[in-house]
């Protein structure tokens, strides 16, 4: 029997967990088994939908009617699930036969068709922001190119190192990552608006078939994923009661829930140097890397006017501050200082009254919880408002 969420403080902490990985087990096999069966019929259907109305305009359409999909159909039917058929069927041709025209083996040539293109884009971007004779907005634009091309990289790796990429549990991971390879993208290009008009125009040339397949690779992702929609054989993320995501564990909903002088933090921050950190990223230098158990740093009171970067080796990490409008950060960035608009941001996650255009908060994480904060005017944002900021 399920255990409702909202009686898991009477239930030991490892007995929660047990049952949770059981139900979840079941689960799995579930709908493992079922979306085995149903997703090779995804473009097979399609397929047959195709070649059936192609086979009403032939004069042949008799005697067409009962042979099998051609490859070629088959690959053409799948690329007409994307923006850009025409770069996805010539892009694929060539590495599909009979044998790899399964979605999953489509999935994968497709995200390693973007990955390679996204190296080669990658590479005469960084050659171009080698030139001496840019301007200073121009190169800094660039260098953010190189690494939000980088972040992209990473996610499609993500996407491609995926045990099963048409398995049902694993679709919104994939839809997540891909998604955020083809953003990292366009911010790109959107940070390039005060660059000189030939690096717009060379960086675009350089990103636009790479941006395409990712495209292409997301569009074949989610039409596996609407059709499990469809048929409700999968459950979307979602929230319970408390506002909370479900995929947050009894330990971290405690956490949460409880005031700030009922938790125990591992580091201080402190403006005034009364505790061992004066700032929020000297603390973070403290955080284990990589560490399964949660660290909890309590940011005291005061403006805290630094950008603060959570690496991405920085997992399992709270921040509680003195309250939204006590505990602010500041990263005082904006175009008008010369910082593209990507760069600006006070808080950046991986895990000025001008009127400039500037960013609040980045997050690159798989799955976080900002909860009870505020973001505040053009580049101030607020850690506070208790218990705080879970990555």
């Amino acid at each position: 029997m399920d255990i409702p969420w909202n009686s898991y403080g009477k239930l030991d902490e490892a007995e929660q967990a047990r049952l949770e990985a059981r139900r979840r087990a079941r689960k799995r096999i579930i709908i493992i088994t079922i979306s085995s069966i149903v997703l090779v019929g995804i473009i097979v259907g399609a397929v047959l939908g195709a070649t059936t109305r192609s086979g009403d305009n032939s004069s042949s359409s008799s005697s067409n009617a009962g042979a099998p999909p051609t490859v070629p159909d088959t690959l053409r039917a799948a690329c007409k699930l994307t923006l850009y058929p025409d770069s996805c069927y010539t892009s694929l041709y060539s590495m599909v036969n009979s044998s790899t025209i399964d979605p999953q083996t489509l999935a994968k040539l497709s995200v390693q068709v973007a990955m390679t293109e996204l190296s080669q884009a990658s590479d005469h971007v960084s050659q171009l922001k080698s030139n001496g004779q840019l301007d200073q907005m121009s190169a800094a634009a660039l260098q953010d190119c190189v690494s939000l091309m980088d972040l992209a990289m990473d996610h499609l790796n993500d996407t491609l190192n995926s045990s099963n990429m048409t398995a049902l549990p694993q679709l919104d991971d994939l839809r997540t990552w891909l998604s955020t390879a083809g953003t990292s993208l366009h911010t790109c290009l959107d940070g390039l608006q005060y660059a000189s008009p030939s690096v717009q125009a060379q960086v675009a040339q350089y990103t636009q078939n790479s941006t395409q397949f990712i495209s292409n690779s997301l569009a074949l992702v989610t039409a596996i994923s609407n059709l499990a929609d469809s048929i409700k054989m999968r459950r979307l993320m979602s929230v319970d009661e408390d506002g909370l995501p479900d995929w947050m564990n009894a330990a971290d909903r405690k956490l949460l829930q409880k005031s700030g002088s009922n938790i125990k933090p591992d580091l201080i921050v402190a403006r005034d140097g009364s505790s061992k950190y004066k700032s929020i990223n000297a603390a973070l230098t403290a955080v284990p890397s990589q560490s399964n158990k949660r660290t909890v740093i309590y940011v005291k009171k005061g403006v805290y006017y630094e950008k603060v970067i959570v690496p991405a080796n920085k997992w399992n990490v709270m921040m509680i501050g003195d309250g939204k409008a006590f505990t602010v950060v500041s990263g005082k960035l904006n175009v008008v200082d010369g910082t593209p608009t990507y760069s600006s941001a006070s808080f950046v996650s991986y895990s000025a009254a001008s009127g400039a255009s500037a960013a609040l908060y980045d997050s690159y994480e798989a799955i976080g919880c900002v909860y009870l904060c505020v973001f505040v005017c053009l580049c101030l944002f607020s850690l506070g408002g208790l218990p705080g900021f879970i990555l």
